[in-house]
């Protein structure tokens, strides 16, 4: 039974296979893996830093997570699939806030594929139910606007997310000037 095994591994031996992130990311080589043929790569998952491939420093709690597409050759092709930040990093920004919103969204992007977001507002003193329900409903209405304008590829964009907590935080200004909007969490489903 031994002799077996060593036969059936000694004639199928696992490949190296680069993985590429998607064009927004200027398909920058993010990891090797390996597989025995390339089409079980397909479908599998690998998740990276955001700083290894921006070369940003202030990305480093931030994770990306990419499914593999295709293969052409040794090199695995990839789409954006998941984005979300490290949980250290929203308690350490949360602890001196008093309010904090939550609010999950799904929402159709703009090519046909629905995207979920988590954010999180924070406001360092406390608010009355009221306003918290305005700006809760206000949030959810802007998101919603916002994105289903965008393809969902674009939301992954390095800098996507910032500009669009900038935006929130400016147009929700008028109900209650907030502290921070924090998108944590981005998926495509």
């Amino acid at each position: 039974m031994a002799k077996r095994k060593t036969k059936l591994a000694t004639k199928m031996k696992k490949k190296w296979f680069m993985v590429l992130a998607p064009e927004i990311y200027k398909n920058t080589e993010i990891a090797e893996i390996t597989a025995f043929e390339p089409q079980n790569l397909v479908g599998r998952s690998v998740q990276v830093s955001l700083m290894k491939i921006t070369g940003i420093p202030k990305d480093q709690h931030k994770k990306v997570v990419f499914k593999i597409k295709d293969t052409q050759g040794e090199k695995a092709l990839t789409e954006p699939w998941k984005l979300l930040l490290q949980e250290g990093f929203i308690q350490r920004a949360s602890r001196r806030f008093k309010e904090r919103i939550l609010t999950i969204l799904k929402i159709k992007a703009k090519d046909g594929k629905t995207v979920k977001l988590k954010l999180v507002t924070l406001v360092v003193s406390k608010l009355p139910r009221a306003v918290k329900t305005d700006l809760a409903k206000k949030i959810e209405a802007s998101t919603r606007e916002k994105v289903s304008k965008l393809p969902s590829s674009d939301l992954f964009a390095p800098m996507a997310l910032d500009k669009l907590s900038m935006e929130l935080k400016k147009e929700i200004k008028t109900i209650y000037p907030v502290n921070r909007i924090v998108v944590w969490k981005l998926t495509v489903i």
